[in-house]
């Protein structure tokens, strides 16, 4: 995974359309709090924003310590081709190395409009949308800023373009 310093720098460099073309996968936003230790964030495949961050690019604002960045998007090595699965197991396109995430959790699907949707796996802690969980097999439909929860971990679902506007409001704040 490419460190975020370079999506920064996109999003300065590139009009909405061009970062969306370059980007086209959606993303999880996953808020730290100041509870969290950094041995929980080391367990996760993410991109950071820090303070080696901040150093480069001055006018961005303390709160964006306070995120990290989980892209969704296939690896190599998994057999399903038209899921990406999200667990604990190391296997997984997406792991989150939490005890309250199932070995395989959920799994995001994207259609070939760029539709993304989201279904639990049969977890043991449930998989959430704005607050509501998820029942069986259902696949649920996502848009940018929805509130996602996977067993107790929270984040926010933002779209290649969600995620641009994310970036770009750090960066004019």
């Amino acid at each position: 995974m490419e460190p975020l310093d370079e999506y920064l720098g996109d999003c300065r460099r590139f009009q909405r359309e061009t970062f969306v073309q370059a980007h086209p996968h959606p993303w999880l936003l996953l808020a730290v709090t100041q509870d969290d230790t950094s041995e929980r964030w080391r367990a996760f495949r993410t991109t950071s924003i820090n303070s080696k961050i901040l150093s480069r690019h001055g006018d961005l604002p303390a709160v964006a310590e306070g995120y990290r960045v989980l892209e969704i998007a296939k690896t190599a090595d998994n057999p399903w081709r038209n899921r990406i699965s999200v667990g604990r197991a190391r296997n997984n396109d997406m792991v989150i190395r939490d005890r309250s995430v199932s070995k395989l959790h959920a799994h995001f699907s994207i259609d070939a409009s760029g539709q993304a949707t989201l279904t639990d796996a049969g977890s043991r802690n449930g998989t959430r949308v704005n607050g509501e969980r998820l029942q069986g097999s259902d696949a649920v439909a996502l848009v940018s800023g929805d509130e996602l929860r996977i067993g107790r971990i929270e984040a926010v679902f933002q779209t290649s373009a969600g995620f641009y506007d994310f970036l770009a409001g750090m960066l004019t704040e």
